[in-house]
């Protein structure tokens, strides 16, 4: 079973969200996004904005942003399963 999660690797602000796709041993891809978020504002545990945030727009589209990107990441994996080889570019 794939997991896709987010994280930020800097505590710049704003610091740039990652996304990571891991299947089994043999599958671990991690790629930068074009999103951008302060370390502050950022839960780790929710993988995305603090949810006292949420009622700002910027935060809601943000976090609606990447939960459709999670999504499309997942689909397009499980349809290129054993098609295609898989890298970060």
């Amino acid at each position: 079973m794939a997991t896709i999660s987010l994280l930020l690797q800097s505590s710049n602000d704003p610091a740039t969200i990652y996304i990571r796709l891991r299947d089994g041993r043999h599958t671990d891809v991690k790629a930068r996004t074009n999103l951008n978020i302060s370390p502050k504002n950022w839960d780790k545990k929710r993988q995305g904005p603090s949810k006292k945030l949420l009622k700002d727009i910027e935060f809601a589209n943000l976090d609606t942003d990447l939960v459709n990107l999670k999504n499309q990441l997942l689909v397009h994996y499980n349809n290129s399963k054993g098609k295609t080889s898989i890298n970060s570019t």
